[in-house]
């Protein structure tokens, strides 16, 4: 593979690049062709429809990425469907959701029961979590790559912590969605034992201490579900 970066696991993979520049869009698809290539070589078939892709960040272009399908002895050319991952987290709840209605005991009662009772954080509250983690990586230099800018200990309310993030405007709802931005009144909400860590291990301890009792621990607000 070629692209900058690509996982695995089972039958599900996944490949990202930029979407901002264009040599880089242009060997995603080029990977996505030698995948295919791969597909046919070992009559192991994708389905493009089962495809999707997904564009993070404010700086995303217009690149349309396609797979090709053969039915009928035709050979088509699929453009691989977007999602929008705000739009997703729902849906993606749903999948635990209908996980554990398959325990019989559990089966009749209200998904946050369900969690409950097995002592299975939501999904929305594990993604909350591992922004907090990401977080004091960046933020005490474990991560050695470019990262989001944080406007650290200029802000005007003292209370709190010492490593307290100054939130900016944002115009627009993808600004506000993005990760610098959307990390930041989590963050300044953790008390300065948990935000000081001196090891990311420490920093999980403390953290999972002082959310023991967060509302989505249990009750994703993001979940439409239905018992």
């Amino acid at each position: 593979m070629s692209a900058q970066a690509a996982s695995a696991f089972a039958d599900d993979t996944k490949l990202f690049t930029r979407s901002d520049d264009e040599a880089a869009t242009t060997v995603m698809q080029e990977d996505l062709n030698c995948l295919q290539q791969w597909s046919n070589d070992w009559l192991l078939r994708f389905h493009p429809q089962k495809c999707s892709v997904l564009k993070l960040g404010s700086k995303k272009s217009g690149t349309k990425y396609t797979m090709k399908e053969k039915g009928n002895g035709e050979e088509h050319e699929i453009v691989l469907e977007e999602h929008d991952h705000k739009a997703l987290c729902s849906d993606v709840e749903d999948v635990q959701r209908r996980a554990t209605k398959l325990l019989a005991s559990i089966r009749d009662k209200p998904y946050p029961e369900h969690l409950a009772t097995l002592k299975l954080p939501s999904l929305e509250f594990r993604r909350k979590r591992g922004d907090m983690i990401d977080l004091w990586k960046y933020i005490h230099g474990v991560y050695d790559t470019d990262r989001p800018h944080f406007d650290i200990g200029n802000s005007r309310d003292t209370r709190g912590n010492s490593l307290k993030i100054n939130k900016h405007r944002c115009r627009l709802n993808l600004r506000s969605n993005s990760f610098s931005h959307r990390v930041v009144n989590d963050w300044n909400g953790l008390p300065e034992s948990v935000v000081t860590a001196p090891t990311v291990n420490c920093f999980k301890n403390r953290l999972d201490k002082c959310w023991e009792n967060h509302p989505s621990l249990y009750n994703p607000p993001c979940a439409s579900y239905v018992n």
